[in-house]
């Protein structure tokens, strides 16, 4: 649909942001080649806290050495640097699952790596996302527990998770990520909102405009800024142009630029790793590809509620490449059924 509805035969090259979906698939494939070591899923894990530790380390550096407001890292970004940190952070937590003795707990550092990681970018809304990805993390860990002791686990948790928000609280308070909270709050009572909060309230009433104007059809991936700048005042957007533009939601970008298929695309991206994960075995690592996936999955639907995700190079490969080694290396030879 993006192709279809290009305005000139140069549009179509933005297809290729797309292009990691059908590289995920060859990287399965080497994924299984690899897989069925309990070894192996764990190394990988380990692969995922060393990617978040060296996430931290870029930050130290724009920070301490380069003397940045903000890490940004290399050909990146801020939210990059932060949303990358995140995903990896809480994938290397799966290593608790896979591994066995005191070392399972190395990998409880991830998530505390990605929050050092958030906060040295500055970015408020991964911020936002730590707390339904704690949540889901403590969930898998109870649900791994004896039966007999998940309730005394769950409080005890629960306990640790309170303790470690507010812990958190202290810390960052004063900072720029401590305002995430309270712009959300500000935002949900009517109160005054940043501008970066304003412009993107103006971006998601001009998006759903035009996407009622053009509901099955869309205007292009390249059309988005074309047409949104017939609605938005280009003076007032300068740092947006006519090449470079999106409304920082992935429903909308999305629903713009080919309609209602296109929203059915970006729910089919979303579905379809969780849904490979509920049906990909009965081994004892299911849970483990299940949670991998909805990690990836519940930190790129938040994120796109505030930001541009799918569709973006970058955001889309570590997307779909994260999916597909998650599903084919957490694995093990099937148990044998009942």
């Amino acid at each position: 649909m993006f192709a279809i509805a290009a305005g000139q035969p140069a549009d179509v090259r933005f297809v290729f942001n797309f292009l990691p979906f059908l590289l995920a698939f060859p990287v399965y494939g080497v994924g299984r080649q690899l897989a069925g070591e309990r070894d192996v899923a764990e190394m990988i894990a380990g692969l995922f806290l060393a990617g978040t530790l060296i996430a931290v380390c870029v930050g130290l550096f724009d920070v301490l050495v380069r003397g940045m407001y903000r890490s940004e890292g290399f050909y990146s970004g801020a939210l990059v640097i932060a949303r990358t940190g995140l995903v990896f952070g809480f994938l290397a937590a799966a290593g608790f699952f896979l591994s066995d003795g005191k070392r399972r707990y190395v990998f409880l550092s991830g998530p505390v790596l990605a929050l050092v990681c958030i906060y040295l970018a500055g970015a408020r809304g991964a911020l936002l996302i730590v707390p339904f990805l704690s949540v889901l993390f403590l969930v898998f860990v109870v649900g791994a527990a004896p039966a007999r002791q998940r309730m005394r686990l769950a409080v005890r948790l629960a306990l640790m998770l309170i303790a470690g928000g507010l812990g958190v609280a202290v810390l960052i308070g004063g900072s720029r990520v401590s305002e995430a909270f309270t712009s959300v709050a500000h935002v949900l009572s009517g109160g005054a909102v940043d501008d970066a909060i304003r412009d993107r309230l103006d971006f998601y009433s001009t998006g759903w405009t035009l996407f009622m104007q053009a509901p099955w059809g869309g205007y292009g991936w390249a059309g988005i800024p074309r047409m949104a700048f017939t609605i938005l005042d280009p003076d007032a957007y300068t740092a947006y142009s006519l090449d470079f533009f999106d409304f920082h939601n992935d429903f909308l970008n999305f629903a713009v630029a080919a309609g209602v298929p296109g929203v059915a695309a970006l729910l089919g991206f979303f579905v379809a790793p969780i849904l490979s994960a509920l049906r990909s075995g009965n081994d004892r690592l299911r849970p483990v590809r299940l949670y991998g996936v909805l990690v990836i999955v519940i930190t790129y639907v938040l994120a796109g509620l505030t930001d541009i995700s799918l569709g973006f190079d970058r955001f889309t490969a570590t997307y779909a490449f994260s999916v597909a080694v998650v599903l084919a290396v957490f694995r093990l030879p099937a148990s044998p059924r009942s």
